[in-house]
């Protein structure tokens, strides 16, 4: 046994003595007597439902229940702001929109190329089975047909990062806008307040 467990045996056992010991040889309580003091008199009336007017006047704050700084997530020009500080939004309602510069021209282009690539690869592939042409050869085509997937694929998440959405109900805060883009801060779930006072 190691000293720490011994020291915690002995103090367990002198604890346990003690409770013991308290509960055998504890005192007598004295006999109280109850005294019956000067009597009391009860009134009573029935009561109705009534309407109770009153105004609190309360002093606090409202916290939000969740909040959410939105940036884009891509470069570009504010083409439109459809909402203003103060507005109520629903979740994945549209909130900014940049400007779509050659965001549908590049993501076109990244479709052609799939194809393209992909029909290179294919044939080269069948020309590679009847050993016309080296696997080097093939596997290249086929990296070249995934770069291009890769490529259509950025450019339609660039295309949908120029959209700004809310990512829950709530109303919005406050709409900044500044040289590096725009910043929106949705601030309350309209739903929850936190009300301190």
């Amino acid at each position: 046994m190691t000293k720490i467990t011994k020291r915690a045996v002995i103090i367990s056992g002198i604890l346990l003595a003690w409770f013991v010991g308290n509960s055998f040889f504890k005192k007598p309580e004295e006999n109280k007597k109850i005294t019956r003091g000067n009597k009391q008199t009860v009134r009573f009336r029935n009561v109705s439902l009534q309407s109770f007017d009153e105004a609190v006047n309360v002093r606090g704050y409202t916290k939000a229940w969740r909040s959410a700084c939105l940036r884009a997530r891509t470069s570009g020009e504010v083409e439109k702001i459809y909402v203003v500080s103060g507005q109520k939004v629903k979740e994945n309602q549209l909130l900014v929109k940049l400007s779509d510069d050659s965001r549908f021209e590049r993501l076109a282009k990244a479709k052609h190329d799939v194809k393209a690539k992909k029909l290179e690869y294919e044939a080269l592939e069948k020309l590679g089975s009847m050993q016309y042409h080296s696997l080097a050869e093939v596997a290249n085509k086929k990296t070249l047909y995934y770069a291009a997937l890769l490529e259509e694929k950025q450019a339609k998440l660039d295309l949908e990062y120029s959209k700004i959405r809310a990512p829950f109900s709530g109303i919005v805060g406050s709409i900044y806008l500044n040289e590096g883009g725009v910043s929106i801060r949705c601030n309350i779930d309209s739903h929850h307040f936190d009300c301190r006072a």
